[in-house]
């Protein structure tokens, strides 16, 4: 499954949850999927910034 699809049902998960927001089962869902969303952002991040210094690493030598 790639990033687009995963954000995708993602996205579809959270809108759903907020429909049915009464219920605590898909509030709590909801709550750990903004968790796990802003956990795989950091990761990407930090990928990212890796992958800058890698890169810059690369070019000076």
């Amino acid at each position: 499954m790639d990033e687009t699809t995963n954000v995708k049902s993602t996205v579809f998960l959270i809108h759903t949850g907020r429909k049915w927001g009464e219920k605590n089962k898909f509030l709590y869902l909801n709550k750990k999927l903004k968790k796990a969303l802003i956990q795989r952002f950091f990761q990407l991040f930090k990928l990212l910034n890796y992958l800058i210094k890698e890169a810059s690493h690369w070019t000076n030598n």
